[in-house]
């Protein structure tokens, strides 16, 4: 298995945060969502304030991700409000060049340990639908399919995501 390591992100670090995200969406999401779409939740889930409020008011933690020195990503996650014994893996992103070779396995593996860490028997999360190859990573660590939801986001847009599950015990 990969060595990862999680670097918790300070209120200092979430310009670098917002860079990694816009440039990681950007290269990922292009064949998923238009880029109009894109833009939009980059500036709504990005925001300086919203990452803020994340941290302060909703218990999330956010992470940069590394092997062997090197920033693959970041991650996030937290409480999940519907289910006390559950936490919520809000996000995992890892630059493309990082894909396909075990990294996001081992992220997730460092994201369970953690959240078993914590007190949590199951993770949740939620995935884009169209997004066939994290649908297909999510299964292959023990993720099933809890359920199909549409978030209407603003500005004209939704979310159409799978909701996923993991027993963690």
């Amino acid at each position: 298995m990969k060595n990862i390591e999680f670097i918790k992100i300070s209120q200092k670090d979430i310009p670098f945060l917002r860079a990694d995200a816009s440039e990681i969406w950007t290269a990922c999401y292009t064949d998923l969502l238009p880029p109009g779409q894109i833009e939009y939740m980059l500036n709504w889930m990005y925001s300086e304030e919203k990452i803020k409020h994340e941290i302060e008011q909703e218990n999330t933690d956010y992470y940069f991700v590394f092997h062997d020195g090197i920033k693959l990503g970041f991650c996030s996650t937290g409480p999940y409000s519907d289910v006390t014994s559950c936490a919520k893996l809000h996000k995992l992103y890892l630059y493309p060049e990082f894909h396909g070779k075990g990294f996001g396995t081992a992220a997730l593996m460092k994201v369970f340990d953690l959240v078993k860490e914590q007190g949590y028997s199951s993770i949740c999360l939620n995935v884009n639908k169209e997004n066939l190859s994290a649908i297909k990573s999510y299964e292959r660590n023990g993720f099933v399919k809890e359920k199909s939801i549409v978030n209407d986001i603003g500005g004209g847009y939704v979310m159409d995501d799978y909701v996923m599950l993991k027993n963690l015990a």
